[in-house]
């Protein structure tokens, strides 16, 4: 990023710490730990961070055995599969080719195959069953993008994305700790709108002769507006925030080259709102 040029003011400018790696944690508020592959297999979690109503979803293609254990696994309240659930077996599980659930006392297990999606994306299935690459811009090959299924379980579990652990291949015996995070490989939280689409507690990106104007809903004005852009792997490459006194903020040279996705964020209240962004050379 070269410049950024802005018709409200931000008097306070906070620069985002640069990784060379994508983040192992979405949100450190959050409550929702997401696991998604193709294979299935058994998937042991432990549950060591001591966090209230913890949600786990799971997204797989072939059936999975999920075990929960740990010091904390009564805090979680909500075990929800949503895949195929095919019984294909490609991991060499012993015994019954199905989906199950056990070790979590205190929680509502949900079994559930090929839910619709509640984000359309024509990179992925129309329906909830396999995940296993952060690439939301190409075709997954009948699987869902990485945002089909976090904004799936975010919106019918009622839940913030905490992390994500997603991969192709079998999931072991060994247990994976909630505590060791995943992946974030899109901005978490928040309605991610097309680029035309402009509405109450939305934001839109509009591309004028190379300028990028987001526009702001009413809402915003007058208030304390925080504006942060993501790239693709869910590294914040941006961030300012102030008071919004317009409606527009004008972004130039995102990029300093090169095509790629981005995702632009408007937080202000208690009101998120993200839009995407291509950039082309």
């Amino acid at each position: 990023m070269k410049k950024l040029l802005h018709t409200f003011l931000f008097a306070a400018s906070l620069v985002c710490v640069t990784h060379t790696q994508a983040q192992t944690v979405c949100n450190a508020n959050g409550n929702l730990f997401l696991y998604s592959n193709y294979d299935g297999g058994l998937l042991t979690l432990n549950v060591d961070v001591n966090i209230p109503n913890i949600h786990i979803g799971i997204v797989s293609y072939e059936y999975v055995r999920v075990a929960i254990t740990g010091t904390y696994a009564g805090n979680v309240t909500q075990v929800y599969y949503a895949g195929f659930n095919s019984n294909g077996n490609n991991c060499n599980l012993q015994g019954p080719a199905s989906t199950s659930i056990t070790g979590a006392p205190n929680a509502a297990a949900n079994i559930v195959f090929s839910p619709n999606v509640t984000l359309n994306n024509p990179n992925g299935y129309s329906s909830i069953i396999c995940g296993y690459s952060c690439d939301t811009a190409t075709s997954q090959g009948g699987c869902n993008t990485v945002d089909q299924i976090v904004d799936y379980f975010e919106q019918t579990l009622g839940s913030t994305l905490y992390s994500h652990t997603i991969q192709y291949g079998c999931w072991s015996s060994q247990a994976i700790s909630l505590s060791s995070g995943g992946n974030c490989c899109i901005v978490p939280s928040g309605p991610t709108t097309s680029i035309q689409s402009a509405t109450a507690q939305e934001i839109s990106i509009v591309n004028n002769a190379g300028q990028y104007i987001v526009n702001l809903p009413e809402e915003a004005l007058s208030r304390q507006v925080m504006l942060e852009i993501y790239d693709a792997q869910g590294k914040c490459v941006y961030r300012q925030a102030d008071m919004a006194t317009d409606r527009q903020v004008i972004i130039s040279d995102i990029v300093s080259s090169g095509s790629g996705m981005l995702f632009v964020r408007a937080s202000w209240a208690n009101t998120q709102a993200t839009a995407k962004l291509i950039t082309t050379q």
